[in-house]
């Protein structure tokens, strides 16, 4: 077997024995040719009646409600897949509709989240604080997935103004302007928009730029899971190559890769390694490294 293919093998065995039933369903979409509707069933557990999804889809933050945080995670992990879902993105639509501010900015998560168990970064209260930054995540999913609503159209036009008048210096921010300028900007606004998410990036808090990587952030692979993403022009094709060896060399001898933050259970930490355990091997497999 290549070594490819055991990077493969041992992380299906790694997934099959610790990971959620969502992210095994992910995982037989994306490599074993699975049906897209099993995944898009695996999440329905997750959804709620007013549209968005909580239950612990993001596994930091433990409340049953939909929040703002778990609705970005379903809406990811469906662009993962490559599953668009113009059903599943209306519902969520109606929910960060009530959950925004006037100015169509979403917090994290809404009152009585941390009324459950949560990582203590979020128990410090800022995700409370709504900021357009995120409605540029959220906003920018919802329209790859072919949305229609009257709350994005407002979002959609709040957030390019956003982008094109403020800057910010968090790697979460800009990795979510990334997504906007991606999905959503074209010409000279989409080139201009990644350029200063370039420029920032050097200096922006939780970007990991080193390796091996030992901390918690965003390397240059999340902000270019694959090589045909908009910013992977963005980085040095040494940088690219480099963070792809490390995180082959991450894998763990039980075949799934480690976190870098403390989780707010044993529960949330296996839930977290089976997503990153995902999520690396799709970022192997597009850059066919498994």
């Amino acid at each position: 077997m290549s070594t490819n293919g055991q990077v493969l093998a041992r992380a299906r065995e790694f997934l099959y024995a610790n990971a959620r039933a969502v992210e095994r369903a992910l995982y037989e979409v994306a490599f074993e040719d699975a049906d897209p509707a099993r995944f898009a069933r695996s999440l329905a557990a997750y959804q709620n009646a007013d549209g968005g999804f909580g239950h612990a889809l993001e596994p930091d933050l433990r409340a049953p409600a939909s929040q703002p945080l778990a609705t970005e995670t379903a809406l990811l992990m469906l662009r993962r897949a490559g599953v668009r879902r113009v059903d599943i993105a209306a519902a969520a639509c109606a929910f960060v509709a009530q959950a925004s501010a006037p100015d169509c900015a979403l917090p994290a998560f809404v009152p009585g989240a941390l009324d459950y168990p949560a990582a203590a970064h979020w128990q410090a209260g800022f995700g409370a604080v709504p900021t357009l930054d995120r409605t540029c995540g959220i906003a920018a999913l919802l329209a790859w997935h072919g949305a229609r609503h009257e709350w994005l159209g407002r979002a959609i036009e709040a957030c390019k103004a956003h982008i094109a008048r403020s800057t910010s210096d968090e790697a979460h921010h800009l990795l979510y302007r990334a997504w906007f300028a991606s999905i959503v900007l074209e010409g000279a606004a989409r080139e201009r928009a990644l350029a200063d998410i370039a420029k920032a990036l050097p200096r922006a808090e939780l970007f990991v730029p080193e390796t091996p990587v030992a901390r918690y952030g965003i390397t240059p692979l999340g902000f270019a899971p694959r090589p045909d993403e908009p910013m992977r022009d963005r980085f040095p094709a040494a940088s690219i190559e480099a963070h792809l060896d490390d995180l082959v060399r991450a894998q763990q001898g039980d075949g799934g890769w480690p976190i870098h933050f403390p989780p707010p259970s044993e529960g949330a930490h296996v839930e977290w390694r089976g997503y990153f355990t995902l999520e690396a091997l799709l970022t192997l497999r597009a850059y066919e490294r498994a």
